[in-house]
């Protein structure tokens, strides 16, 4: 009995105990979840955000560790890091998210940042889930090696080009040690297409410097922003990673009265005379370092109205050469040199181009090379001709130089002639006359005549010798003068 009454005291008093510890938890509890509650307004309205880096300075070639660290209620949008992108290149690495209590959530995005130059440079305040965090100062420091700048850097690329223009941009870069080797992953450029790329190097006062090239057609006219691929130099010391500064190009567009076929480059143009199975064949060549694209208008057609055919007996074939400052395209045509062709025709063939330095539609002109060219049936009849001309030729200068020693001989004749008698058989013997008038009338010549009748005299006269040596004398010199001169 009294166990049992004693069990009951100690119950009631239990139940007494813990009314009591009820009473007063519940004031206590109650606090407790309202200053729960303001906690969760003010962390929602107090979202934090930090910028945690690894290190405050580093060199080229090398990444920077950063995390984005984020305390709030909800998984917060990717930060907006464009302000960053001028002197870092970003690669996003990784999110996590890990649940706090009192339903709060830490996230975590871990970032890789490779520094374009060097200097003091800032990663600016940026904006997340509510939450601003600070900027943050990083120092990088020129990569050297052997006093040699291990860094990559455009060389000069230009600022404005035209839409359809061909450039050729590089990056240089030295080899700090000879052995090194430099790696470059594939370009893509927005508003250009890329031609052609290749890679070279020289050696410079004891230094191998690497530049790699790409040759670009400008596609599209705008402004655009070209970033180049990342670039690795690797060696028995290291590796480093790049990545440039970003240039900005503008693409101007061709104005609209130029056909599209125009080629929007400098060309060079040649022609020349190919021999195919026997028969001529008029070769038209066009070669540009810029990018000529389709078949220039105009050039076919015109080639078929000279060679008297249609356009589609033209060859047409285009092609593209390397060269050491890029990749050459170019352009040719082939046709059939007409029969009947001679060297008056006129073969002059006029290109238009648009010259990109000065912004000015060009026209050049070339010749075809001229020639003979006639049937064969032809050929042989005015090689008959020749022959019976050259044969006449000679048979008349044949005729011409008997002539011609006849008239000498005979003048040879006239001087060693001693007397008028002598001299007058002399005359009638060569004509075959039997008078000097008869001979006098055969040569029709007055002057001649007047002769014949002086001779006459001196055969027929007598008078004082002297006086007839000189009439002879003067007779004989007016015969020389005159068959020297017919001679």
């Amino acid at each position: 009995m009294v166990n049992t009454v004693y069990r009951l005291l100690s119950l009631l008093l239990l139940s007494c105990f813990s009314f009591s510890l009820l009473l007063i938890l519940i004031p206590v509890l109650a606090n407790t979840a309202l200053a729960s509650t303001d906690i969760e307004k003010n962390m929602e309205k107090k979202a934090v955000l930090n910028i945690v880096t690894d290190k405050t300075e580093l060199e080229m070639g090398k990444f920077l560790s950063v995390q984005l660290v984020y305390f709030g209620q909800s998984i917060p949008e990717p930060a907006q890091l464009h302000s960053w992108n001028k002197n870092f290149y970003i690669e996003d690495m990784s999110r996590d998210s890990e649940n706090l209590p009192g339903g709060y959530i830490k996230t975590i995005q871990y970032l890789r940042l490779y520094p374009r130059t060097t200097g003091i440079k800032t990663l600016h305040a940026i904006a997340q889930g509510g939450a601003i965090a600070r900027p943050v100062d990083i120092n990088v420091r020129p990569l050297i090696r052997n006093n040699i700048n291990g860094a990559p850097h455009w060389n000069s690329p230009p600022k404005e080009i035209w839409q359809g223009e061909t450039i050729i941009i590089s990056i240089v870069q030295n080899l700090m040690t000879e052995n090194n080797q430099v790696k470059t992953e594939e370009a893509r450029f927005p508003g250009f297409s890329v031609l052609y790329s290749w890679q070279e190097s020289e050696y410079k006062n004891g230094i191998k410097t690497v530049r790699v090239n790409w040759q670009l057609k400008a596609q599209n006219y705008g402004h655009f922003s070209l970033d180049a691929p990342s670039g690795v130099q690797r060696g028995s010391r290291g590796r480093w990673r790049f990545y440039l500064p970003v240039i900005n190009i503008t693409i101007k567009p061709v104005p609209a009265y130029i056909p599209a076929t125009v080629p929007v480059a400098q060309i060079e143009i040649s022609s020349k005379l190919e021999q195919v199975n026997s028969c001529p064949f008029w070769q038209l060549s066009i070669k540009s370092d810029g990018y000529l694209g389709e078949e220039i208008y105009g050039i076919r057609s015109r080639l078929a109205k000279m060679a008297q055919t249609t356009p589609d007996r033209v060859k047409f074939a285009a092609h593209e050469q390397l060269r050491g400052t890029g990749k050459q395209s170019a352009q040719s045509w082939s046709v059939a040199v007409p029969t009947w062709t001679i060297p008056l025709k006129n073969t002059h063939i006029s290109i238009n181009y648009f010259d990109p330095e000065q912004g000015l539609l060009k026209q050049t002109q070339i010749q075809l090379p001229s020639l003979w060219y006639i049937p064969v049936f032809a050929q042989y009849l005015l090689f008959i001709l020749l022959l019976l001309l050259i044969a006449l030729m000679v048979f008349y200068l044949y005729k011409w130089f008997k002539s011609r020693q006849k008239c000498i001989a005979f003048i040879r004749d006239i001087e060693v002639c001693g007397s008028a008698e002598q001299l007058r058989e002399l005359l009638l013997q060569t004509s075959g006359s039997r008078t000097l008038s008869e001979w006098a009338e055969q040569v029709q010549d007055r002057y001649l005549q007047e002769l014949a009748q002086s001779l006459n005299l001196l055969c027929f006269n007598a008078s004082n010798d002297g006086v007839t040596n000189d009439l002879l004398s003067a007779i004989k010199l007016r015969l020389i003068d005159y068959y020297t001169h017919k001679a």
